[in-house]
């Protein structure tokens, strides 16, 4: 009874193995490998075997990164038509996702952003005259952003 318990459970564990393997081949012995739907999914080829890997919330895979850690901030990497994210895990208003650069809650406030890292916001200040952009992950002259709501009621730097 318990050998033919155990030889199910390896039945069942074989076949789920196999068949996470034939949703990618690894086109390479080794090295890190997109998704092709997913920006922040990536895959882990070690002797051919991938393993499915997600990068931390909030940051998306780079297939060009030479780095130990593949991950990288999405306004660093183009993620082309591999639109899908994980579901966001940030756990307050300040930081949608645990990890990235984001714009203050309230769209008027165009001058402050937060850094979140394992969802603990730090709050930085653009320098005069500037707005944070949160495509490009820096403050930027107002006119460089999209970030229409910030004209209302705030002249522009005019000389």
């Amino acid at each position: 009874m318990k050998v033919s318990f155990f030889i199910s459970l390896f039945t069942v564990l074989l076949i789920g193995g196999a068949a996470q393997g034939q949703q990618f081949r690894c086109p390479e012995k080794r090295g890190y490998f997109q998704d092709d739907q997913q920006c922040d999914k990536f895959y882990e080829c070690n002797d051919g075997i991938a393993q499915e890997r997600l990068c931390p919330d909030g940051l998306v895979f780079d297939p060009f990164s030479r780095k130990q850690e593949p991950c990288d901030h999405y306004f660093n990497v183009d993620c082309g038509k591999r639109l899908d994210l994980q579901p966001p895990k940030g756990l307050n208003d300040l930081c949608p996702r645990l990890n990235g650069f984001y714009a203050h809650p309230d769209a008027g406030v165009c001058t402050v952003f937060y850094a979140c890292v394992d969802s603990i916001a730090e709050e930085y200040t653009c320098s005069p005259g500037l707005w944070f952009d949160e495509y490009s992950g820096v403050c930027n002259w107002p006119e460089a952003t999209d970030r229409t709501e910030c004209q209302k009621g705030i002249p522009l730097l005019t000389i």
